[in-house]
């Protein structure tokens, strides 16, 4: 062999070499960040249909198309995946293939630097207000009080003394005595104002159902909190409206939420991302994504091609205090009971098939919400411990009973690993607080041994008083009766029976008292049954966690249905 071709050999081995450490050094990038940057995109391309092309690879973390001034699309793009590897194996397959009629390129996306990275040295001070700026802008300030109904005390004090046409410090005046209980009243009247006036301004109150941590999520509805009492809907719009195009912005009365739509999700995580924890007057918003469908209809119906001049829908006003019966009644008459025909009754599924890939079959269903398959506990020799095996059969909750009938419908016979699937309409009760909530007050009293006019209010703080529970309960009508359990040192239990003279007054005090915190702590009511005595309490307790524990062990409640589960997360 010649120079000239040791030459041109070692040409290629050197081209070669550099090659695959090209490939290993974005394999290794993609395995750290797991994003993916696309080029080529049509420009008429959305943020759903790019998800769902790429959604075949892996489950997606996050999904952005830059808008240029005029709110087009640049013909770029990122995915990012939960699983670093399938972001590897996306890239392989999707790169260079044709897309809407384009040929996409892809390349690995840089790591997205973080705020520790540019900031090496800071005060401690500073340092936490970043860091929990930086949680509340992902949504993980679990101190920034992220509950549906966040209410700031000073905010609900400063609207009951609105209501009132009398000052805070007369509210909260120290010698007037059980200031706990004046809180939890105004609380509790600020909670009920809230609820009636978003139900009669077009929000639908049945997407706060189900758990927090799983609830699928709006990509363009914010949900504010922690807003001054001083503050007014044009500051809240105009606050907004500088990060981009809105739909509509719902305040409540007494300024304890607000929702913002924005048009475009770009934008809304934009402003999500600058306004979260950011100080509005005096005090930080706490900002949460609302849950989807929580507004009937859509930003972009009625807006016209420009968007420059985009109004404002203002709410109607809200309503007087409605009568608890008629109020379930009305729910019943416009279907909003019939939430036990909501649920999907799923058979003849693969003992394979788990409840991620029951959901990606289903991802395209309308109205989807909860996702379950049955399990009972793996009892073979050499298992691993708390694992489970299918029964082959599941369960697929919907926001309505017409989408969960147009989900049989549409996927009657659809093959899920190998096997066809058999759908139909199940009598399951409803999952979620909203739906226990419209159970437990639809309950007509004497029926099934329990009480018309007798409460159990459990959870109650070790701090309040017998004086301050008869205060807090009478407010709501006039005690017959109220029993407070006690231990050997003389301290309660925990717990109290309160009864009423009429069971108009117990369902009054039961709808109002619902999602009242005293001294923080957040009562759970239930009826109570008919001469129950303090040993059948007890034994109902161990009952009820027994059987959320059987029912946990079966998979059948792991939508959320378990009552033990349930009863302890409304107890914090």
């Amino acid at each position: 062999m010649d120079e000239d071709e040791e030459e041109d050999e070692r040409a290629i081995r050197q081209r070669r070499y550099r090659e695959a450490s090209a490939n290993a050094g974005v394999e290794e990038d993609l395995l750290i960040s797991g994003r993916l940057f696309i080029r080529n995109l049509p420009f008429s391309v959305s943020e759903e249909q790019l998800e769902k092309h790429f959604a075949n690879h892996g489950e997606i973390a996050d999904v952005h198309i830059p808008l240029d001034s005029t709110k087009k699309p640049k013909g770029i793009g990122f995915v990012s995946y939960v699983v670093a590897e399938h972001a590897v194996a996306a890239m392989q397959a999707v790169d260079n293939t044709i897309f809407q009629g384009r040929i996409i390129h892809i390349l690995p996306a840089r790591r997205q630097v973080t705020e520790e990275e540019k900031e090496d040295e800071s005060n401690f001070k500073k340092k936490r207000e970043e860091d929990r700026r930086k949680q509340a802008s992902k949504g993980e300030d679990g101190s920034a009080g992220w509950g549906n109904l966040f209410i700031r005390a000073d905010t609900a004090v400063e609207a009951a003394a609105s209501r009132l046409g009398v000052s805070k410090g007369d509210i909260l005046h120290k010698e007037e005595g059980n200031m706990a209980v004046r809180m939890a009243l105004a609380e509790t009247q600020a909670v009920g104002e809230i609820k009636r006036y978003l139900s009669d301004n077009g929000v639908n109150m049945d997407a706060f159902q189900g758990k927090r941590e799983t609830a699928k999520r709006s990509k363009s509805v914010i949900m504010v909190k922690n807003l001054p009492f001083d503050c007014d809907e044009n500051q809240v719009t105009e606050l907004f409206q500088e990060k981009g195009d809105l739909g509509r912005v719902i305040l409540t009365p007494n300024r304890a939420l607000a929702l913002v739509e924005f048009i475009h999700p770009q934008e809304a995580r934009l402003a999500f991302r600058r306004l979260a924890y950011k100080k509005f007057k005096h005090t930080p918003l706490y900002l949460e994504w609302a849950p989807e469908s929580i507004l009937v209809e859509d930003a972009n119906v009625g807006l016209k091609q420009s968007t420059q001049d985009t109004k404002i829908i203002q709410p109607k006003k809200a309503s007087g205090i409605q009568d608890t019966e008629k109020l379930l009644e009305a729910e019943e008459k416009d279907g909003g009971l019939e939430a036990e025909e909501r649920s999907v009754y799923v058979k003849n599924l693969s003992f394979n098939t788990t409840e991620y890939s029951l959901r990606k079959a289903f991802r395209a269903a309308e109205g989807l919400r909860v996702v379950s398959i049955a399990k009972k506990r793996n009892t073979k020799d050499k298992s691993p411990e708390k694992s489970y095996l299918s029964m082959g059969f599941g369960f697929l909750e919907f926001d309505t009973n017409a989408n969960a009938k147009k989900a049989i419908q549409t996927y009657q016979d659809k093959m899920v690993d190998g096997h066809k699937l058999l759908l139909k309409l199940s009598n399951r009760k409803p999952q979620g607080k909203s739906a226990k909530r419209k159970r437990v007050l639809s309950t007509k009293g004497g029926k099934g041994g329990y009480s018309s006019s007798k409460l159990i209010a459990r959870n109650i703080a070790f701090q309040a008083s017998r004086k301050e529970l008869r205060e807090l309960f009478g407010a709501y009508g006039q005690l017959k009766k109220m029993r407070l359990p006690r231990k050997f040192d003389g301290t309660h239990r925990g717990f109290c029976f309160v009864e009423y003279i009429t069971e108009q007054e117990a369902k009054q005090a039961m709808q109002a008292l619902w999602d009242t915190h005293l001294y923080g702590r957040h009562m759970v009511l239930e009826w109570a049954k008919k001469d129950e005595s303090l040993e059948e309490l007890r034994q109902r307790t161990v009952e009820q966690f027994e059987s959320a524990n059987v029912a946990a062990a079966a998979g059948i409640a792991a939508a959320g249905s378990k009552r033990g589960e349930k009863l302890t997360t409304r107890m914090f």
